[in-house]
C-alpha cells in the first residue's frame, strides 16, 4: 500500500510534457559545476580518464561510486557541491554529480522524467511501506557524448550487450547508481526478446513518462519532488544517516559486533551536563542536599533527564506524524507542550 498523502500535489495536476530538448552545458543551482569542489573533482577525473567523452563519463562514474557514500536522501535539488562536501548522497544526488562533471567537461546533458511505481522501493523500506509515495519521480540523465545521445545506463556498453547479465532488482545491497556500471537498466523494455521477458526489463515499473527536460532543475520545477516539503524536512536528516542498502541483506548487529575489531567506548556513568550520578548509586540524604542546593542540577539528574528525553521524543514523534498528515494545529499544541517542559516532568 503506497501513500498519496505525502506526494507533491503539483505533479498530479500538470500534464505530461514530451517535447524534445537539445541539452545544455550551463550551470544551474543544482549542477553548480563552477564551484571549486566540483572543479577539483573534474580535474582529478580528467587526469585519470582516457581520451574521449564516453571514457570520461565512465571514469567519472567510477570515481563518484568510490568517493560518495550511498545513503537515503530526499532532497532532489541539493547542490552538487553540498553532496561532495558531505561525501554521501542518494542515487539521484550522485547522478547529479555525474551530470555536473559532464557539463564541466563541455558535454551537454538533459534528463528524462520517469514516474516509478512506489512499490518498486518496498524492499528498501519494509517497515515504512505505507509512507512510500504512490510514485517516485526519477530524473534519468542522458549525455551528448561522441556525437550521439547516450542513456546513462548505456555508458558502459550498449543495453543489448549488457542485458545478458542479471538485472537490477532493488532487493540487494547494490544501488541503482552502482548497477549502471554492471548491467542494463532498461526502463523502455528494449531488452525483451521474442518471449517478451528479460531480467533487465523494468518497463513494468514505469507509471508515466514526462519526457525530457534541459536539466533536473527544470524537471522538478515543473512537476515537483516525490515528497512534500514537510515530509522532506522531517525525514531527510534521519534517512541521510542510513546506508542505501536493502535491510533484508544486512548481517545481524550481534554478528557485526563480534566481527568488529574496534571496541566500543564505554558509556559514561553520569549525564554529561549533570555532576550527579544515578540516584540508585547515591545516598538519599546527599541527593536531597544537592536538590536543595541546586534545583536546576537536580532537574538534570539522569533519572529526570531520561523521563524528559522520553517525553520529548514522544512529543516530537507525535508532531512529525501530525505534520505528515497536515494537522498543523496539533503540531502547534505538541510544540507548546515541549516548550513548557515536556510530558511527565516530576512524576
Amino acid at each position: 500500500m503506497t501513500s498519496r498523502l505525502l506526494s507533491t500535489r503539483r505533479r498530479r495536476r500538470l500534464p505530461a510534457v514530451l517535447a524534445e530538448v537539445t541539452g545544455e552545458t550551463a550551470a544551474t543551482p543544482t549542477l553548480d559545476w563552477h564551484h571549486a569542489a566540483v572543479g577539483s573533482l573534474h580535474s582529478e577525473v580528467r587526469a585519470l580518464a582516457p581520451i574521449g567523452e564516453r571514457e570520461f563519463l565512465k571514469s567519472a562514474h567510477r570515481t563518484i561510486a568510490e568517493m560518495v557514500r550511498p545513503v537515503y536522501a530526499l532532497e532532489e535539488l541539493q547542490a552538487v557541491s553540498t553532496t561532495l562536501a558531505k561525501r554521501r548522497g542518494s542515487c539521484s544526488q550522485r547522478m547529479a554529480v555525474l551530470e555536473a562533471l559532464a557539463r564541466a567537461e563541455g558535454i551537454p546533458t538533459r534528463v528524462r522524467g520517469l514516474a516509478i511505481d512506489g512499490r518498486f522501493w518496498y524492499p528498501r523500506f519494509p517497515a515504512m511501506q505505507r509512507l512510500v509515495p504512490e510514485t517516485v519521480l526519477l530524473a534519468w540523465p542522458e549525455f551528448r557524448a561522441d556525437g550521439e545521445w547516450l542513456d546513462v545506463s548505456a555508458l558502459f556498453g550498449p543495453i543489448g550487450s549488457m542485458s545478458s547479465r542479471s538485472g537490477f532488482t532493488n532487493t540487494g545491497p547494490e544501488t541503482l547508481f552502482d548497477a549502471i556500471g554492471r548491467t542494463a537498466v532498461d526502463w523502455d523494455g528494449v531488452t525483451c526478446g521474442i518471449n517478451g521477458q528479460s531480467p533487465c526489463d523494468l518497463s513494468g515499473q514505469v507509471v508515466h513518462d514526462y519526457g525530457r527536460f534541459s536539466s533536473r532543475d527544470a524537471l522538478f520545477a515543473a512537476h515537483g519532488q516525490s515528497l512534500c516539503w514537510t515530509a522532506r524536512r522531517i525525514a531527510n536528516p534521519l534517512l541521510t544517516r542510513s546506508s542505501a542498502h536493502c535491510p533484508t541483506n544486512h548481517p545481524p548487529r550481534r554478528l557485526l559486533a563480534q566481527t568488529s575489531s574496534h571496541r566500543q567506548r564505554p558509556r559514561r556513568a553520569t549525564c554529561r551536563p549533570c555532576p550527579l550520578r544515578h540516584p540508585a548509586h547515591r545516598p538519599a540524604a546527599a541527593l536531597a542536599a544537592c536538590s536543595r542546593a541546586s534545583p536546576a542540577a537536580a532537574s538534570r539528574c539522569p533519572a529526570t533527564h531520561r523521563r524528559q528525553s522520553r517525553a520529548t521524543t514522544a512529543a516530537i514523534g507525535c508532531a512529525g506524524l501530525l505534520a505528515l498528515t497536515g494537522l498543523t494545529g496539533g503540531v502547534r499544541g505538541v510544540g507548546i507542550v515541549v516548550l513548557r517542559g515536556g510530558w511527565g516532568r516530576g512524576r
